[in-house]
């Protein structure tokens, strides 16, 4: 019984196999809020309208937008990361969680050959934070070690003062390494 009882808890706490959202960058909400704009290939003739798609970045909380100077900042800092000037971005989000409308993803951008976190990027600029109670939630499954990672980044950010972590704003945000 307590063998059953275990595995049980295991097929709960483990993340499910996740579907994933694809599309152009539409737009940044926040620092850890974005828009993605689905059914769109210029390659392909397609008959499904693009879809609006609203994914909060797993993991991570970033300041809000009435935070100033930190929320405005946050949310240029994540624009800069996800956009790219050539319109040839590709975001892709694994589904963790949905609340609503809203999709809860592990979001990955490409621009060109490399592909990268976008959650780990916001974290290594130091204009987002480790999400707290999404780390508990994930203590123990696949999603731990990732969280692991981010909390690496937050403290190499921290110590460097990157970002929310200076005493005072950037002076010009546009100079932020990718």
């Amino acid at each position: 019984m307590r063998a059953i009882a275990f595995a049980a808890a295991l097929l709960i706490s483990a993340p499910a196999a996740a579907e994933t959202v694809s599309g152009l960058l539409a737009g940044v909400v926040d620092g850890d809020t974005l828009i993605i704009k689905t059914n769109v290939d210029p390659q392909k003739f397609n008959t499904k309208p693009p879809k609006m798609v609203r994914v909060d970045l797993f993991a991570i909380r970033a300041p809000s937008l009435d935070s100033w100077p930190w929320g405005p900042l946050s949310r240029r800092a994540l624009m800069r990361i996800a956009s790219n000037t050539d319109d040839s971005m590709n975001i892709a989000c694994d589904v963790l969680k949905k609340r609503g409308d809203v999709i809860v993803g592990a979001c990955r951008a490409k621009r060109g050959p490399v592909t990268f976190d976008l959650s780990r990027r916001m974290v290594e600029a130091g204009y987002a934070v480790i999400d707290l109670d999404e780390y508990i939630a994930a203590k123990g499954t696949d999603l731990d070690n990732t969280l692991w990672k981010l909390m690496h980044f937050e403290n190499i950010a921290q110590t460097h003062g990157s970002g929310i972590w200076k005493s005072t704003p950037p002076v010009d945000l546009d100079k932020l390494v990718l």
